[in-house]
C-alpha cells in the first residue's frame, strides 16, 4: 500500500536489499513502517486514499458503503507523511 505514496523509496529499498546493502534498505523500511502501520488502522482503501489525497495525487472520494477515515487517523496520517518526507529527504531519497 505504501508503494502508492512513496514508489521511489520502495524501489530504492528493494534495490538496496538485492544489492546486499541491508542496513541502507532497513533504514528506508524503518522510515516507512510507522506509516504502513497507520495505513492499516481502518478498513482499506480509506487510509491510502486519504494519504494520496494529502499528497495531492487524488480526491478523497469513496463510494458507499465505504467511508473516509476518522479525524484521529487523518491527523496521524498527515503527521506521519510530514515525518516520512523529512526522514526520506535526510536519507537522500
Amino acid at each position: 500500500v505504501v508503494t502508492n505514496v512513496y514508489p521511489q523509496a520502495f524501489v530504492k529499498m528493494t534495490k538496496l536489499f538485492f544489492q546486499g546493502q541491508n542496513e541502507k534498505a532497513l533504514a528506508i523500511h524503518n522510515t516507512l513502517f510507522p506509516l504502513i502501520e497507520t495505513l492499516f488502522k481502518e478498513p482499506n482503501p480509506a487510509p491510502i486514499k486519504a494519504a494520496l489525497h494529502i499528497k495531492g495525487y487524488c480526491d478523497n472520494y469513496l463510494r458507499l458503503p465505504l467511508t473516509e477515515v476518522s479525524n484521529t487517523t487523518l491527523g496521524e496520517i498527515e503527521a506521519l507523511l510530514k515525518e516520512t518526507d523529512k526522514r526520506l529527504s535526510d536519507l537522500k531519497i
